[in-house]
């Protein structure tokens, strides 16, 4: 960026305004560029920081453009920004990512979480420039890993983690349990809010277990990941999907089916779903969003057709197999069963024991633990995609797990596998707290032992 076509940012004192300033982080100042839209993003930041709802919204009325007024107001617009703030806090710029006359992005840091989020603003080619739209990607990696907060020991690591926790609980972003292990060792169990033994709905989390049970199957030869869907389910109608999605397209997100949860078939309709199969309407006559295998788009689709697989090739029924092959061999005794795509119950003690069940070669062995653990495809999320594994690497720490969400439940299961760690967090509310405490100890555990800062 040349040092001449810049506008002076500082967003320190209005971004934290009103709370603590996180341990071992000096303030920042940058500079934005002077394009449209690194200036469009000056003010809005500067209107956000205050966090006065009257203000943002007549900022964002002299920075939208006319027809993205007319689909959503200055006000609703307001009200979503207002919503980021109680999530996130304020925001103080950390890094300047890309700069083009009609978008700017950056890395911010967030106040209130700790963490760090990819801002994004575009603007029109008009003059003035006016402003198209703003986006954000919360919890991403830190964009400096010698300027991090660090944590100098594991007591100091449960010690920050159960004070974030304690800050969110207070704000109403988290009530949940935490659980820190390393190895046998436990760090930090507790709940907020909540006993520390609760049972919790696992929403996605579960589709770990049904990447388990299918990799079984591959490790003893009686399935293959380049497989087709077609090939393994004979009564599977005929077209693209069938004959293009491999079983590791579906692990890794990468199949191009689309989502059954956006099918206007599914709403109003559970009580008709009796078996996996009886799913396979919504999304089987649907054309692939992409050729398989060239991108990463969500879908639950892609676990329910792994779960016909499983029943398939295994000859039991989905439910069954995954108790006695996953959950009964990693002495899972508190954890129950969902769909494929996700759902059933369980503990935070019986997540950590799974994630040392599979990564210390209890449920498959260490070969296709690394397989599994490999990261694929790029998402949206700033990692890879595994086996039916969130996939990052974080100053040279690998970290993989699994989120789950859905309303009234926010969950997060991370596992370091060279260092040891389980880092589990789950909650019972629609809120960011859960992804803010993992991402909190994700970028702690990567600070202590990740490289060490230049």
């Amino acid at each position: 960026m040349r040092s001449h076509d810049a506008v002076l940012l500082a967003i320190v004192a209005a971004g934290c305004a009103g709370r603590a300033a996180p341990p071992d982080v000096a303030p920042r100042t940058l500079e934005l560029p002077s394009t449209p839209a690194g200036s469009a993003l000056a003010v809005w930041v500067e209107a956000y920081n205050t966090g006065d709802s009257v203000r943002i919204a007549a900022t964002l009325a002299r920075l939208y453009t006319a027809e993205a007024l007319a689909r959503r107001s200055a006000a609703e617009r307001a009200g979503g920004v207002m919503g980021w703030r109680r999530e996130y806090g304020g925001f103080e710029l950390a890094r300047i990512d890309s700069v083009q006359n009609a978008m700017v992005v950056v890395t911010v840091r967030e106040s209130l979480t700790r963490g760090f989020g990819m801002l994004f603003v575009e603007v029109d080619s008009a003059r003035p420039a006016k402003v198209t739209g703003v986006s954000l990607i919360p919890f991403v990696e830190p964009p400096d890993w010698p300027s991090v907060e660090r944590a100098g020991s594991e007591g100091a690591l449960a010690e920050r983690v159960s004070g974030l926790a304690e800050q969110l609980a207070a704000t109403g972003a988290f009530r949940g349990v935490v659980l820190l292990t390393r190895g046998d060792r436990v760090l930090l169990h507790r709940g907020y809010g909540i006993a520390a033994d609760s049972s919790f709905e696992l929403a996605s989390v579960s589709k770990m277990f049904t990447a388990v049970g299918t990799l079984q199957l591959v490790e003893q030869g009686r399935l293959s990941t380049d497989a087709t869907i077609g090939e393994v389910l004979p009564e599977y109608p005929p077209g693209p999907s069938a004959t293009q999605v491999t079983i590791q397209h579906l692990l890794t997100m990468s199949a191009g089916i689309p989502d059954l949860f956006r099918s206007p078939r599914y709403r109003g309709r559970q009580d008709q779903f009796r078996t996996l199969r009886d799913h396979w309407p919504l999304f089987v006559e649907s054309p692939l969003e992409f050729p398989p295998g060239t991108r990463w788009s969500y879908s639950n689709s892609n676990f329910m057709i792994l779960g016909s697989v499983i029943e398939q090739v295994s000859g039991e029924s989905f439910a069954d197999y995954v108790r006695k092959y996953v959950l009964d061999r990693a002495g899972m005794s508190r954890t129950t069963v969902g769909s494929p795509a996700g759902g059933g119950r369980s503990t935070a003690r019986d997540l950590a024991a799974f994630g040392r069940a599979f990564l210390g070669g209890r449920l498959v062995g260490p070969e296709m633990v690394a397989r599994a653990t490999a990261g694929y495809i790029a998402t949206e999320y700033g990692g890879r995609d595994g086996f039916g594994l969130e996939t990052r690497d974080w100053n040279g720490v690998r970290i993989v797990g699994h989120g789950g969400a859905y309303p009234g439940v926010s969950n997060q299961v991370d596992f370091f596998p060279a260092q040891g760690y389980s880092v589990v967090v789950l909650s019972n509310v629609s809120r960011s707290g859960a992804q803010a405490l993992a991402n909190y100890a994700r970028m702690l555990i990567a600070g202590l032992h990740g490289a060490p800062p230049r």
